[in-house]
């Protein structure tokens, strides 16, 4: 959900110290001295008629030795020193809004800080990005110039497959955004040294042994520069900069010897950026003497992500209240976001004030959202003959983001669901062995934009885009050169390598024997796969079987629920084009499901993982009970969830004069486009 409207921003200097400020017109003669400074702001005005002479004098106090105008008092109720008025500030907070690279709006808030030695001190910043999600400071906002170096997964264009992070040392590494390259040593483990994949002179070590969480203790790299900075920590030993997805800095020091520290908390496998100490100087032995602070509260929507391999659960339980700057001991700056709450529960930064050592406020940063429309309920009356009868497939076959139905009449109804959709006839009936395929090339190998219709008939299997008003055909490819004119061909489809291009399963029944292939649609030169069962699998068992990535790692698996288990499949390469499709793990429902109750597939939590729901009850008085099983990639956990949405299976009415018949069909959508 991102809806930042409008943003009130001005932008000025920092003040502090002694000053006079002036910014009224002067109605007599007099004389205005201050030790620092003295600032002219809008709306001063003197004139010789009325204010001759004025003086305004800069230094100590010195009786007036140069034989100038001696202050006569006059006027002494003109604004001066540090009176304002009570709706007018010191000055205003600074930003910068700019457009981002790929089209997203950032505003940037820069932490003011007090000078360093050498110009060393950290550079943080508070950043709104219009495509984040929900950060440490509310939606869109999170803290920038704190770096880290992460755990990461595999992928195609660099590794020839698709892996997701597994929390063990089969994981790469990546610092500043680039994967680490092993130069030498064992990856991930101690004493191993590391350049970044794009060739610099960085120095990168992994240092210590944690073989329980199969990852080292913490980093250390050596700059062009000579400076260092280390990361998890700097000596063997727990530490809160490190959990289990990556390390966060700890220390920066440069070849001076001049010292940035960085110290943290952690709960529930997060860790959030407690303070930053500089100043100091280790060869020097001098001590850091400026200082910032971060201070958290609870936030009203913890977010929660299950990370594959272990299945291991973090929880982002806190939200920034406020970051205090303090120089010798005595505060130089804070910045205190206030928040909003949605009917969603998200919390969002209403404004931000900064105020200065003595604890005045400047003017705050502002921002205003669109007013919510309270949740409404609409319905119309639809021609069910006219709309969803002979309805053969649903999706977007021409792109434009609105659901589409196509007919088995050879008819497709474009934006179905519009006032104006379009009935357009195109001669192409599609038979019983075709499925709808969600990402797939057209005859120039670029990626159409919308969905396909693959067909297996006489032995080939075609797949079709819509264009120029009816079903072109743009891919072909012979599965078997003996064509079994009696099978059944049961098609589904998946990615099964993550490239991010679909394939079509195709199994063939008939006389007996059953074969199964895998179509790659990347490019009909490409051979066709084959796929046999594991032993003890019987599919007759598994009913309801649903082709979905389980675990967020862009490869198709499959989840089968009945009513009392769940059983999720994965198919493991054995040899070149040879799979072998296996239980990958199954679990019990921790209930009986009802024969007609529905399973509801999605991510409800926003890990990339998928997730179920069923209702548990009926008719209850009010709303009905349900259960969740989210997922963590190698299990489901559960969740009870009573009194949360009404169910209502189908039902019959006949009172002799007429016959009512009721249907009520669930769906899951990311309404708010939040992720989940």
């Amino acid at each position: 959900m991102k809806f930042i409207l409008s943003f009130i921003l001005s932008l000025c200097s920092v003040l502090g110290f002694s000053q006079t400020i002036l910014y009224q017109a002067e109605n007599t003669s007099r004389t205005v001295q201050d030790p620092q400074t003295v600032v002219l702001a809008q709306g001063f005005h003197a004139t010789s008629n009325v204010s001759n002479p004025f003086v305004a004098k800069i230094g100590p106090n010195t009786g007036n030795p140069g034989g100038g105008p001696v202050d006569s008092n006059a006027g002494t109720n003109n604004p001066s020193g540090t009176t304002v008025s009570g709706n007018q500030k010191f000055h205003d907070t600074k930003g910068n809004i700019e457009v981002a690279g790929g089209g997203q709006l950032q505003f940037t808030l820069p932490i003011a800080l007090p000078p360093g030695v050498k110009s060393v001190a950290p550079q943080i910043n508070l950043v709104y990005s219009s495509d984040s999600g929900n950060g440490i400071a509310g939606y869109g906002w999170n803290l920038s110039g704190i770096t880290s170096i992460s755990r990461t997964g595999k992928n195609i264009e660099k590794d020839g497959e698709v892996k997701s992070i597994q929390i063990d040392y089969s994981d790469y590494y990546s610092f500043n955004g680039q994967r680490l390259i092993l130069k030498s040593g064992e990856y991930g483990k101690d004493g191993a040294e590391y350049i970044t994949e794009k060739y610099s002179n960085i120095k990168i070590k992994s240092l210590g042994n944690m073989p329980n969480w199969k990852q080292p203790e913490y980093w250390e790299i050596t700059f062009e520069d000579g400076s260092q900075a280390w990361y998890g920590g700097t000596a063997p030993g727990w530490s809160n900069a490190t959990n289990r997805l990556g390390f966060s800095i700890v220390k920066w020091k440069d070849a001076q010897g001049n010292v940035i520290n960085y110290s943290y908390d952690q709960e529930e496998n997060v860790n959030v950026i407690k303070s930053i100490t500089w100043g100091g100087n280790e060869k020097l032995g001098t001590a850091s003497f400026n200082e910032i602070i971060f201070d958290y509260s609870n936030r009203n929507i913890p977010e929660s992500a299950y990370i594959n391999g272990s299945g291991t659960l973090f929880t982002q339980t806190k939200i920034l209240k406020d970051i205090t700057v303090k120089t010798n001991g005595q505060i130089f700056k804070k910045y205190a976001p206030e928040y909003i709450t949605d009917s969603t529960g998200y919390q969002y930064v209403k404004k931000i004030t900064e105020s200065n050592s003595t604890g005045q406020s400047a003017n705050p940063i502002e921002f205003d959202y669109p007013a919510q429309s309270p949740t409404s309920i609409s319905g119309w009356n639809i021609d069910s003959q006219a709309l969803f009868d002979k309805i053969k497939f649903t999706g977007d076959f021409n792109g434009d983001a609105y659901l589409d139905f196509v007919m088995t009449d050879g008819t497709i109804k474009l934006g179905v669901f519009n006032d104006d959709f379009n009935v357009i006839q195109t001669n192409k009936i599609f038979n019983s062995s075709s499925v709808v395929v969600n990402t797939f090339l057209d005859e120039t190998k670029k990626v159409v934009n919308g969905n396909g219709i693959a067909e297996y008939e006489g032995g080939k299997i075609y797949v079709y885009a819509f264009r120029n008003n009816t079903f072109v055909k743009v891919f072909e490819k012979l599965v078997s050169e003996t064509i079994c004119t009696t099978c059944t061909a049961i098609l589904n489809e998946g990615d099964l390598n993550g490239d991010g291009i679909s394939n079509v399963f195709l199994t063939l029944s008939g006389s007996g024997s059953v074969q199964r292939y895998i179509i790659d649609l990347s490019n009909s030169r490409n051979s066709v796969s084959t796929y046999t069962l594991d032993n003890g699998i019987n599919e007759s068992l598994y009913t309801d079987q649903k082709y979905m990535d389980i675990d967020s790692d862009g490869k198709v698996d499959i989840i089968n629920v009945s009513n009392t288990a769940y059983t999720i499949f994965e198919f493991v390469e054995t040899a070149p084009n040879v799979y072998i499709k296996k239980i990958k793990f199954s679990g019990n429902l921790e209930e009986t499901k009802g024969n007609e109750f529905p399973v509801l597939f999605g991510d409800f939590n926003g890990d990339g993982k998928l997730d179920f729901t069923l209702p548990l009850t009926e008719g209850k008085v009010g709303k009905d009970d349900w259960k969740f099983y989210i997922g963590t990639g190698k299990s489901f956990n559960t969740a009870f969830k009573p009194n949360f949405l009404m169910y209502k299976n189908e039902s019959t009415q006949n009172n002799g004069a007429w016959l009512r018949f009721s249907r009520t069909m669930y769906s899951i959508s990311d309404l708010n486009a939040d992720g989940k």
